[in-house]
C-alpha cells in the first residue's frame, strides 16, 4: 500500500503461515488470539507500527493480518506548501490558527494522511511555544516524539479497565493543560467530553483527527 495505492510484492503466504504470523505478533504483544478472542488490535513495540489481525472464525478469507507503518520521517507545514499539498490560503489559516491557539480538526477518509497533517500541525505549535504543556490520548502511539513539546502527558485508554478515551479527556480538565491531543475521535463519550472541554475553554490550541469525507461531513459525523 502506497500513495499511488496497492502494490502487489508477489509474496504470496499459505494459510498456516498466516496464522503462525498472526501468533508470532500476539506473542509480540502479550496477547492471545484464537475463536473466543478473535480480533487483535495494537502497535508493534519496536517499530510503533500499527497491526489489526481477524482470526479465521470470523474470516472466510481466512485469517487476515494488516500492518500500518509509521511515517518514516516528520513533514513539516512548510513541506506541505513547497510540494503543492496546501495552497497558500490553507497554509496561512494553518499558521493563524496555531498562532492564536485556535481548535484544529483534521478529517479525512481512511490513510489519507490526518496523523501525518496533525503531526505537522503540532510540530509548528512547538516551534512558536516550546513551553506548552499537551495532554495527548492515544489509542496507539502514533505521532512521533520530535512533533511533542517536552511537557506533555502521554495516556492510553485502557478498556479491559474499563478506562476509555472519555474518561481521559474529563481527567485532562484537572490537569490544565495548555491544549489536549486525541489523537483519533473514534467513541462517542470521547467526542462529546472533547468538545465539552473545548467549549469551557479549558485548552483552547487542542487538536483531533475525525475520518470523515469534507469538512461538513466531520461536523456531522461528530454529532
Amino acid at each position: 500500500d502506497s500513495a499511488d495505492g496497492l502494490i502487489d510484492s508477489g509474496l504470496r503466504l499459505s494459510t498456516v503461515e498466516v496464522e503462525n504470523l498472526i501468533r508470532s505478533v500476539a506473542s509480540e504483544l502479550g496477547r492471545f488470539i484464537d475463536d473466543e478472542n478473535p480480533i487483535l488490535m495494537g502497535e508493534l513495540p519496536w517499530n510503533g507500527a500499527r497491526v489489526t489481525a481477524i482470526w479465521k472464525s470470523l474470516s472466510r478469507s481466512g485469517p487476515t493480518l494488516a500492518i500500518r507503518k509509521r511515517s518514516s520521517r516528520l513533514i513539516t507545514l512548510d513541506e506541505y506548501f513547497a510540494t503543492g499539498a496546501l495552497s497558500r490560503g490553507h497554509y496561512d489559516v494553518i499558521e493563524f490558527a496555531i498562532e492564536h491557539d485556535w481548535n484544529i480538526i483534521v478529517a479525512g477518509p481512511n490513510a489519507s494522511g490526518k496523523t501525518t497533517l496533525l503531526q505537522a500541525v503540532e510540530l509548528r505549535a512547538k516551534e512558536m511555544r516550546p513551553a506548552r504543556r499537551l495532554y495527548l490520548i492515544e489509542d496507539v502511539e502514533e505521532l512521533r516524539d520530535e512533533a511533542l513539546p517536552d511537557n506533555i502527558v502521554r495516556v492510553q485508554p485502557d478498556l479491559k479497565l474499563g478506562v476509555t478515551d472519555g474518561d481521559l479527556v474529563r481527567a485532562a480538565l484537572r490537569m490544565r493543560p495548555d491544549g489536549i491531543i486525541v489523537a483519533e475521535l473514534l467513541r462517542p463519550d470521547a467526542c462529546y467530553q472533547f468538545f465539552n472541554a473545548l467549549n469551557t475553554g479549558c485548552a483552547a490550541g487542542s487538536a483531533t483527527t475525525v475520518h470523515a469525507k469534507s469538512a461538513a461531513h466531520a461536523l456531522v459525523r461528530c454529532e
